[in-house]
């Protein structure tokens, strides 16, 4: 099943897919778990995107989003049709980040 969106079209994955990605090591990992708790796999943050209505051009190419994974701040540049994330420290500078941020009009998404 695809899913249409004005952006592209996409299959969203099935629960076993789901499941792989997040356990690549599969349930074997978790054998004397209860023994060792050092053992236990660590889960990461789930990442929070927020998506910007303004994108900003930077000299790294247009910036459309930000995401925040822990404590790493990366910002979503689109560059020859393709979305990557950077380091922010690394694409913006502190009055891009400030300007961007005030006319930047964020949604979560």
């Amino acid at each position: 099943m695809r899913i249409r969106t004005p952006f592209a079209s996409v299959a969203p994955a099935t629960p076993a897919e789901l499941l792989e990605q997040a356990f690549p090591s599969g349930p074997s990992a978790f054998v004397g778990a209860a023994a060792s708790p050092s053992a236990v796999p660590t889960v990461s943050p789930k990442p929070l995107t927020l998506w910007a209505n303004r994108s900003l051009m930077t000299n790294s190419g247009r910036a459309i989003a930000i995401r925040l994974v822990g404590a790493d701040l990366k910002v979503g540049l689109v560059y020859a049709g393709a979305l990557r994330w950077s380091p922010a420290k690394h694409v913006l500078s502190e009055q891009q980040a400030a300007a961007w941020a005030r006319d930047g009009q964020f949604y979560q998404g």
